[in-house]
């Protein structure tokens, strides 16, 4: 596993933080694996650098939808 990923994460130990990131459905893990896959193409291994940029990516689009359920709630 060292091979591929990072140790920790947010002070987790990384099989953690991927099981809790996923709500320990094995599909999701799939997904999660498979789209840094397709957004890192040329990392070797699951490193920092690429969680830290999928977990930006997951805020910025929570804050997109929230923001476009505000503007047709109209709140």
């Amino acid at each position: 596993m060292e091979k591929y990923f990072t140790s920790s994460y947010q002070n987790k130990p990384i099989q953690e933080y991927i099981l809790h990131q996923t709500w320990y459905r094995p599909r999701d893990i799939v997904k999660m694996l498979s789209i840094a896959q397709q957004q890192f193409p040329d990392e070797t291994t699951f490193s920092h650098s690429v969680f830290d940029a999928m977990v930006m990516q997951e805020r910025v689009k929570l804050f997109l939808q929230n923001q476009s359920l505000t503007k047709w709630s109209g709140n």
